[in-house]
């Protein structure tokens, strides 16, 4: 019993440890609540859990990718009080991301999808880079000068896969984006997917979110263009599959961007 007892506190410790991890180590992004309306955050990967830390305000999840935010009705003043302590947790089948909640000042936010930047992968026991090392070689990928390898153009906005480069258990993609019209691109999530080639019914249709495993700057605004490496898995698949890279802007204006690689994009990849 007492083995017992000190398994369980040892396993708490753990935990402890890696939310503060989390919470110290990285500046976490702010999410405004307004108390007359409910938020939805959208996952690209399932959830397994979320836990909030302030007791005047309520998570649900009505959907595995979807949770809900509320602040209580019976909880106005506590609402107010919140400010820099409400640190929402989500947990997906293979990421951790956290948010600091904070009163929102008129502004109303109804929707936002989890960021790749802002995902922490779980899956840790294959890595063989530590967060620095990934760092290091991202940023010395950016000193290399773009050559597109791919490209996608809509809306005044283009897209452009620099390159994709391989070392040990990973795929490290340069992503460049430039926007050609006057208007700044409020950018919403950059997202993956490994889904098939060909659109068939959408009940039949496969679409598997790929969760970076880092990202060498947070995804952000920008009026001109935007440079960022992320870091996933390595992986191969079936010439029948692509793995589609997402860029979505906030609603209303919506300017969303598609990019596609083929399995044989990945298998030449340069090597590190």
């Amino acid at each position: 019993m007492k083995n017992l007892f000190t398994n369980i506190i040892l396993i708490f410790s753990c935990l402890t440890a890696l939310a503060q991890d989390i919470a110290l180590d990285t500046d976490l992004p702010g999410i405004a609540v307004n108390p007359d309306v409910t938020l939805h955050i959208i996952s690209p990967d399932n959830i397994r859990f979320a836990e909030i830390s302030s007791p005047a305000i309520k998570v649900a999840l009505p959907e595995k990718n979807i949770i809900q935010v509320k602040v209580l009705p019976d909880s106005v003043v506590k609402y107010a009080t919140f400010d820099r302590s409400a640190i929402l947790t989500i947990v997906g089948e293979h990421f951790i991301t956290q948010y600091r909640l904070y009163p929102s000042n008129g502004h109303v936010v109804t929707r936002i999808y989890i960021s790749a930047s802002e995902m922490k992968a779980l899956d840790t026991n294959t890595s063989s880079l530590s967060g620095s090392e990934m760092r290091n070689i991202a940023f010395s990928l950016t000193k290399r000068k773009p050559i597109a390898l791919k490209s996608a153009t809509s809306n005044g906005l283009k897209g452009q896969v620099n390159q994709v480069v391989a070392t040990g258990d990973y795929l490290f993609l340069d992503l460049s984006w430039q926007n050609r019209t006057g208007l700044k691109y409020d950018t919403e999530s950059l997202r993956f997917f490994l889904e098939d080639k060909k659109t068939r019914k959408a009940s039949n249709q496969q679409s598997l979110p790929v969760v970076p495993l880092f990202s060498l700057y947070k995804d952000r605004s920008f009026r001109q263009r935007f440079r960022n490496i992320y870091v996933i898995p390595k992986m191969t698949f079936a010439a029948s599959k692509v793995l589609r890279i997402e860029l979505s802007e906030r609603q209303i204006s919506g300017r969303n961007l598609n990019m596609k690689l083929n399995n044989r994009d990945l298998l030449e990849a340069d090597t590190w």
